[in-house]
């Protein structure tokens, strides 16, 4: 072996020593802010946190429909339970789509004082528990469940194939083929019965109709891979996408090609690449919130876009670490007040924001003077994967939230409320956004 050789190997042993001291490094310092974290968890900061590990990785997690029947909880309070769809990351063991039942109390908690939540007795909170595993035949990144039909799930695999499975039956349906390779973007239209909209590294989006078995419209604009796909909250034929390329498209169904499209600026002096990881509409009440749209990405931002103005960013957050997952704050918050959203992100935390506490222009450097953020939740010591939020309909469940970490720990949560009710900034008095600001 020449000695460039034996320096080319010598520099490439240094490189991964490097790596694994500063991912020891980081481990540490999330152990170490979990544990300040688990010592302050108190009624001043949550109504409950319940903690599972639910015995596999967990890359997803959705909160299903339906009024939970009423169940005991904890120090005489009364519980209602609901249930969520978590799907695994598995490399060598089989993978499933779990059912799960989480009871949500109804009431305020006696003796929920300091305690690591991964420990259910010390916070006197019952754990959830997995009611049925349905066989998967590859890692699922992405599941959604159809809003018309939430019997009906659609879950990816590896091989870019998207599965129909019978949440009732707990069998498989149908199983749709168009995608050459895998993908994490998927989501049924909250307007019309049976549309799915997916997309994969192939750069593709795929439209599909639940009763076929290839896709109605695939479209190609994306120049790398694909990664999320949001619904309009206000047209069943308006579709956004977006990817590693930095674009985001505006896709109108009735159409071949996009509507619009907006390329997002990368960040100067940021070590990572830029890719936008997370897309996510507003599909609440009223003329202007479901044009709404939040995306984030690989630098540390979440934006917000009006899409008859996609062009402009009405506001832009700075978080730390990349941006994994987002999503609307549904139930709890009346239709016509809906402004907030939670954030997870590569550093485990998951932070709440409310739009109505944002004043535009607003750009921040740092996240110095961040005004919408409401509070942040440090109850995963790994990346936060995915977040989910009840539907309006889901009584008993106001303001929870549920998260999931790689490590295989699904955490069911609410903050106490605080003074929420402001409204101003971003929506003007009338619950309109006001494009003129920008």
């Amino acid at each position: 072996m020449s000695k460039m050789e034996d320096d080319i190997i010598e520099e490439c042993l240094e490189g991964e020593e490097e790596e694994e001291e500063e991912f020891e490094d980081e481990e540490a310092i999330l152990a170490e802010r979990y544990k300040a974290w688990a010592e302050e968890i108190t009624v001043v900061l949550y109504g409950f946190v319940n903690s599972t590990h639910l015995g596999q990785n967990i890359i997803d997690v959705a909160w299903l429909p339906g009024v939970g029947r009423a169940k005991p909880y904890a120090g005489g309070v009364e519980g209602r339970v609901h249930n969520l769809v978590a799907a695994t990351l598995s490399e060598d063991a089989q993978n499933y789509i779990m059912t799960v039942e989480t009871t949500i109390p109804t009431g305020f908690i006696p003796g929920l004082q300091g305690g690591d939540p991964r420990a259910p007795a010390a916070t006197n909170v019952p754990a959830s528990v997995v009611q049925h595993r349905i066989p998967h035949p590859t890692k699922c990144h992405r599941m959604s469940y159809m809003p018309q039909k939430p019997d009906v799930l659609a879950a990816n695999c590896c091989t870019g194939d998207i599965i129909l499975y019978n949440l009732s039956t707990h069998e498989p349906m149908s199983t749709l083929v168009g995608h050459t390779k895998e993908g994490y973007g998927l989501e049924w239209c909250p307007h019309r019965e049976g549309l799915l909209a997916s997309c994969s590294y192939d750069t593709t989006v795929k439209v599909w109709d639940e009763t076929s078995k290839k896709p109605i419209l695939s479209m190609a604009q994306h120049t790398k891979e694909v990664g999320n796909v949001s619904w309009s909250g206000h047209s069943h034929s308006i579709l956004a996408s977006s990817g590693d390329d930095g674009m985001i498209f505006l896709w109108d169904t009735r159409m071949s090609s996009p509507a619009a499209s907006v390329g997002v600026e990368p960040v100067l002096d940021c070590e990572r690449e830029l890719g936008i990881n997370s897309l996510c509409y507003n599909r609440s009440g009223g003329v202007s919130k479901p044009h709404i749209l939040l995306s984030g990405d690989t630098q540390g931002r979440v934006v917000v876009r009006d899409d008859r103005k996609l062009e402009l960013a009405l506001t832009t957050i700075p978080v730390e670490g990349e941006v994994t997952t987002l999503k609307w704050v549904t139930g709890g918050c009346p239709v016509e007040d809906e402004s907030r959203f939670v954030m997870g992100s590569s550093d485990g935390r998951v932070e709440m924001y409310d739009l109505s506490q944002a004043t535009l222009p607003y750009h921040t450097e740092g996240g110095q003077g961040d005004s919408s953020l409401v509070a942040t939740h440090f109850g995963h010591k790994s990346q936060c994967e995915a977040v989910a939020c009840p539907p309006l309909e889901s009584m008993g469940a106001d303001g929870c939230v549920a998260s999931v970490e790689g490590d295989g720990y699904l955490q069911v949560w609410r903050f106490n409320e605080g003074t929420l009710d402001m409204r101003h900034g971003l929506y003007d008095n009338e619950g309109l956004v006001n494009l003129d600001v920008v």
